[in-house]
């Protein structure tokens, strides 16, 4: 009797590292699958797409950095916008050897998007004030995305009262260099400053 319980358990572990093995197997099978496909797409990344455009590389100065020397109220973060775009239009949009030449592009001063994100306040940060304030509202966009993609839901609160504040975050909305130096701090900060700024104005 002994020599059976033995024998089963013996059955048991054996199966059990058996069915370990195999989903070891398993894992191993599927990480190797991927990182293949990631190699492939960066070969193919390297050998088949153009070159980088002269305004995927410039950078900007100025644009907002946590710590002692950045603006403390909201007034002075949307002149700080407003010199960081004048850059961009200075350095990108108005120059025939930067801009872009795609008809989408925002970078093509001809283009709508360019004149989406540029002639209008909808890539910078904006604020919706209500004749009478019920609350105050405010929006933070994704990573890689800008002010605009906010733009119906402020309305809809907007409609219904309240003080409506979106944030463009650091190193959004100028150009794709701008998210080469941004930190999360300078994003937290960004939003601290805005929170408050929003709560002062809903009367929080």
């Amino acid at each position: 009797m002994m020599n059976s319980r033995l024998s089963v358990r013996r059955l048991q572990k054996t199966a059990t590292r058996g069915t370990v093995r195999a989903a070891l197997y398993v894992v191993g099978l599927v990480a190797a699958v991927f990182v293949t496909i990631v190699i492939v797409f960066a070969v193919q990344a390297r050998v088949r797409l153009p070159d980088l455009h002269p305004w995927h590389r410039i950078e900007v100065g100025g644009e907002f950095r946590a710590g002692g020397a950045a603006p403390k109220t909201f007034a002075e973060y949307l002149a700080l916008e407003d010199r960081l775009f004048e850059e961009v239009r200075a350095r990108v949009i108005d120059d025939p050897a930067v801009a872009s030449s795609d008809a989408v592009s925002r970078y093509n001063p001809n283009s709508i998007p360019a004149q989406l994100a540029l002639g209008e306040r909808y890539n910078h940060s904006y604020e919706l004030v209500p004749s009478q304030v019920h609350g105050a509202v405010l929006l933070v966009h994704g990573l890689t995305d800008s002010p605009y993609s906010m733009r119906s839901l402020a309305d809809l609160f907007f409609a219904r009262g309240f003080y409506v504040l979106v944030l463009r975050l650091p190193g959004h909305g100028t150009v794709p260099a701008g998210l080469l130096q941004v930190r999360w701090e300078d994003w937290y900060g960004a939003v601290e400053l805005a929170a408050r700024h929003a709560a002062q104005r809903g009367g929080g």
